[in-house]
Formats: structure tokens, sequence, C-alpha cells
């Protein structure tokens, strides 16, 4: 069984997600400008984040014949929670 899992940022720091770098604060890939080092002590630095987990419905891989269709599915349950998310705490 594999259980996916959204995990979607609400808030940083007290305040609501404007910006992309509210989310950089959080997640640090590899084109990003700042070195993993100085990324890591703003994260350590910081005063928090409020993080929504959602927990989709496990998968059997044994209905899977194919891993990249298994990998395919599980993408698209996370990319969709997060995307029902946004969507359910968007304020207007």
């Amino acid at each position: 069984m594999i259980q996916p899992i959204t995990l979607a940022l609400h808030s940083v720091e007290g305040h609501d997600i404007k910006m992309q770098e509210d989310y950089d604060l959080y997640a640090w890939h590899i084109n990003m400008i700042t070195p993993l080092g100085e990324h890591l002590w703003r994260f350590l630095c910081s005063k928090g984040a409020e993080i929504h987990v959602y927990f989709h419905t496990p998968v059997d891989a044994k209905e899977y014949s194919d891993r990249k269709i298994l990998a395919k599915v599980c993408y698209e349950t996370v990319s969709n929670g997060l995307a029902n998310h946004k969507m359910n705490n968007t304020k207007e």
C-alpha cells in the first residue's frame, strides 16, 4: 500500500502566502539562487508556518503492473489535493 499525502503551506510567519518567496522559505529546489546551507539557516530562523496535511485514500501497488502508471496516479492524487486546498482556501 502507498499512502499519498498532500502537504499544503497555508501561512508563513503568521501571514497568508503572498509571494513565491513565502513558499521558498519552506521548500528548497535546485533552481533556487539561494544555496542550500543559507536556505536551511533562514528556515531554522523562521517563526513557523501553518501546514495542512491531507491523507488521501491509500493506493494498492499490486493493482498496477507498471510503476510509472502507479507513480502518475499518486502524483495526480497529491496534485489534485493541493489544487483543492488552494481553491477552498482562497480569500476573496
